[in-house]
């Protein structure tokens, strides 16, 4: 179970990390925040403060002055990352009267950190009842309302950050000229290593004409480099765990029952279904069959001569087939 302490640690945490983002943006001048942000931070405070705020901007865009409203309590929002007072100011003065008599409420959140003061013509100030004490907020006045909420409003708030945080956080990083940014799901990709059998040669005696050879062996690598290093270890395993034997086939091949991998793996059907599926479309493995008593079954078989035979070697010469997929440096099956 999901502690209260859990879920406030994990929203301070994201939270500050997005204030320390926020700020090196702002170093590289860039303010700009784009309407998913917008939208998020809605939804948050729409949460936090029990409102009902709409985006305006999407009902007619750059709406002056502000971007968020709730016209029954009534309030609305600026949502912006500059923090100055020039900013406030230019806020202030792009509101049009019909916002003025709509919304008594006007308040700046300063998506970072406020500054210690602001200066603001007090005339303004009259004019839109604006109280520079308590009408400017940011991510710390936030989190000190976060924190003493209620837990099914904290849940609300987590079940947001975990739907769209990441998003955010991807919608406020830098951009470089390659279109490289921090959060980049390409700088997530494992490494692809590159480390072919040169010649085999220990597997030599195990080689034939038709189905083991150089090549073979070296098409089989590039088969296990399409397949992600957590999913290739299930080949281990599956031999690990498996026996060896014909599977209404003349050739014996590596297989095991997909209930005797779930239970070890304590993987729900789903989870495992998904990564014997990667598998089966790398040509990796497929569903053999065996009768146990008087029922056949289907088995979880490591398809292809070659991967077997890699596999007997490993067994026979005791090299760890988790290291030899996880690594995969095939050089081990050199002289």
């Amino acid at each position: 179970m999901i502690t209260r302490g859990y879920i406030v640690g994990k929203i301070v945490d994201d939270l500050a990390g997005l204030k320390y983002q926020v700020e090196t943006r702002n170093r590289l001048q860039l303010f700009d925040l784009t309407k998913f942000c917008e939208d998020f931070f809605k939804d948050l405070l729409n949460i936090v403060y029990s409102l009902n705020l709409t985006n305006i901007n999407t009902e007619r865009s750059n709406n002056p002055g502000i971007d968020l409203g709730d016209s029954k309590k009534p309030i609305a929002f600026q949502v912006t990352s500059t923090k100055t007072s020039q900013k406030v100011t230019d806020t202030l003065e792009k509101l049009t009267q019909v916002q003025i008599d709509t919304y008594k409420d006007i308040k700046v959140f300063i998506v970072g950190s406020k500054q210690g003061s602001y200066t603001i013509n007090q005339a303004l100030i009259d004019k839109t009842q604006f109280n520079v004490d308590t009408n400017i907020i940011d991510i710390d006045d936030l989190l000190k309302d976060i924190v003493v909420l209620e837990t099914e409003k904290l849940d609300e708030i987590f079940s947001l950050f975990k739907r769209e945080f990441r998003q955010l956080k991807i919608e406020l990083e830098p951009i470089d000229s390659q279109g490289n940014f921090q959060s980049s799901l390409y700088n997530q990709l494992e490494v692809t290593p590159n480390r072919p059998a040169l010649n085999a040669s220990k597997l030599a005696d195990r080689f034939d004409e038709d189905d083991v050879n150089l090549a073979s062996i070296q098409e089989l690598y590039k088969k296990l480099l399409g397949v992600p290093r957590v999913t290739r270890e299930l080949l281990a395993i599956i031999a690990d765990k498996g026996k060896f034997k014909g599977y209404n086939h003349d050739c014996h091949e590596w297989g095991v029952l997909p209930q005797v991998l779930k239970n070890f793996l304590k993987m729900s059907d789903d989870e495992l279904q998904s990564e014997l599926a990667i598998l089966e479309d790398a040509g990796l493995i497929y569903y053999g069959e065996d009768w146990i008593g008087e029922k056949l079954f289907h088995y979880v078989t490591l398809s292809w001569y070659t991967l077997n035979e890699v596999v007997n070697w490993a067994k026979d010469n005791n090299v760890s087939l988790r290291r030899l997929f996880n690594t995969m440096d095939f050089t081990e099956l050199d002289e």
